[in-house]
């Protein structure tokens, strides 16, 4: 239970700049284990929404920790 917060913690830092749909993403996938056709179930959309999800997710996901010195 205390790991699980730990992560949880973790995670959210990373979502301040991600819009509902792309935490969702987000959290479904790394914290529910949730496929895409799982999470699209969960909140009707199509597969191909909570893809665009993901790659917006991962584009400011990248930009937000690119370590460049």
């Amino acid at each position: 239970m205390h790991e699980e917060a730990f992560v949880l913690e973790n995670i959210l830092i990373y979502t301040e700049t991600l819009t509902l749909n792309q935490q969702r993403w987000l959290l479904q996938t790394f914290v529910g284990n949730k496929t895409i056709s799982e999470i699209a179930d969960m909140y009707q959309v199509t597969t191909a929404a909570v893809k665009s999800w993901r790659k917006s997710a991962l584009l400011k996901l990248r930009k937000k920790t690119d370590f460049s010195w």
